[in-house]
């Protein structure tokens, strides 16, 4: 497969085709144009940009699906460091609330999608450490894709950037209970995505809407008040609400199978039918 690599001192962006903002980077896609570029800031430091541009370089010489959307081309200053990649643009949607607002015929669909999509990527042995709603996008079809692979890594880890990725709250949690990561860190986040999806929107703003400023209680206090609601819904799956408890002490394996998966959309067909 392979990935092109072209040194270019600038590459002319126009701030009018920026269609997403992120803490690192921005994204540009001119209308018509079949790529959408991303764009780092300058903020984001010569180390991080070069773990990046090894990591998705590792990753395309691997037998990478087309559901991992990586870059074709990655562009470089005239100093050789990461500045731009060019990737296929897929007219999608994603995010809780978009998830949210679907009908629960589409939200049936999209439980199914996501949670075989996660699965595949488990069973390749890939780990995307940014896993999350806003980093999976569906298409009109309700085919699903993950993008934002810059610290998606195949098999396992390297030594070298397992520090930085801490940065991450979720890698943190997830180290301190179930030790290296590993691909079933895939299965790990997916409960937690899931739990966003099957609480009501009500419940889902309660969540978005802690704010404390100590480092790391906001998302200590998020996953607990998920869990809260997950528990406390007594038609969600009892093997799904086990699990999730599992999740918070970390003694049990992580697993999400069929029957995890059949439930699931049972549970949500009959959502649909009580309405």
């Amino acid at each position: 497969m392979g990935i092109d690599i072209e040194k270019i001192s600038t590459l002319n962006l126009n701030e009018s085709a920026i269609i997403s903002y992120g803490g690192t980077a921005k994204v540009y896609r001119t209308m018509g144009d079949d790529f959408c570029y991303k764009k780092y800031k300058k903020t984001l430091g010569i180390e991080t940009r070069n773990i990046i541009k090894e990591n998705l370089t590792n990753l395309s010489n691997t037998n990478c699906p087309h559901y991992l959307v990586t870059p074709d081309t990655i562009y470089l200053d005239e100093e050789g460091n990461l500045q731009t990649q060019k990737m296929l643009y897929i007219d999608g949607t994603t995010g809780y609330r978009q998830f949210h607002q679907e009908s629960i015929e589409h939200k049936t669909k999209i439980i199914d999608k996501l949670t075989e999509l996660v699965m595949r990527i488990t069973k390749l042995e890939y780990i995307v450490t940014d896993l999350k709603l806003n980093n999976l996008l569906w298409d009109k079809k309700y085919n699903f894709f993950a993008i934002d692979h810059d610290f998606t890594f195949y098999h396992t880890v390297p030594d070298e950037v397992g520090k930085l990725i801490k940065t991450n709250k979720n890698v943190r949690t997830y180290n301190d209970l179930f030790g290296e990561l590993k691909p079933e860190y895939n299965l790990y986040r997916l409960y937690f995505i899931l739990a966003r999806m099957l609480i009501s929107i009500d419940e889902y703003n309660l969540v978005h809407s802690i704010k404390l400023n100590k480092k790391n209680i906001r998302e200590d206090k998020m996953l607990k008040t998920l869990n809260y609601f997950i528990q406390k819904n007594r038609s969600i799956p009892q093997q799904l609400k086990m699990q999730m408890r599992n999740l918070f002490t970390g003694n049990q394996e992580i697993i999400f199978d069929k029957n995890m998966k059949k439930d699931l959309l049972i549970y949500s067909k009959r959502k649909k039918a009580s309405l």
